[in-house]
């Protein structure tokens, strides 16, 4: 199965105060001159980028499969880098909260679904 990044990176832009890639790369955690690589085809998107859009996105089992190949304290990595990211968004756009769930509430969600 292949993942459509740029269908995703779309959905994500559709969000308010996203717009452009410059949104995108912010809420990605990563540098707008990033983005113009990978729409290029210089550069790919990192990892944890690539995660992140899928939590954004909401395509949770992918982002829960591609987990799966990290150990527990780089999932934990992963996780603190995002809440950095939501945290840093809402302070930039002067929000109370982000137009997606949080990192936190998808990440309890899906493991207590996994624990059924």
């Amino acid at each position: 199965m292949e993942v459509d990044w740029e269908k995703i990176a779309e959905i994500i832009k559709s969000q308010p105060n996203v717009k452009n890639d410059a949104g995108l790369a912010k809420i990605l955690g990563i540098s707008p001159s990033m983005i113009v690589d990978w729409r290029q085809g210089k550069r790919e998107l990192t990892l944890r980028a690539r995660v992140r859009m899928l939590d954004i996105g909401g395509y949770i089992k992918v982002r829960d499969t591609l987990l799966s190949f990290f150990s527990e304290d780089q999932r934990k990595k992963i996780e603190k880098k995002n809440q950095e990211v939501e945290d840093a968004w809402v302070d930039m756009n002067n929000a109370k909260s982000l137009p997606w769930p949080k990192d936190s509430e998808i990440f309890k969600a899906t493991k207590s679904k996994n624990k059924k």
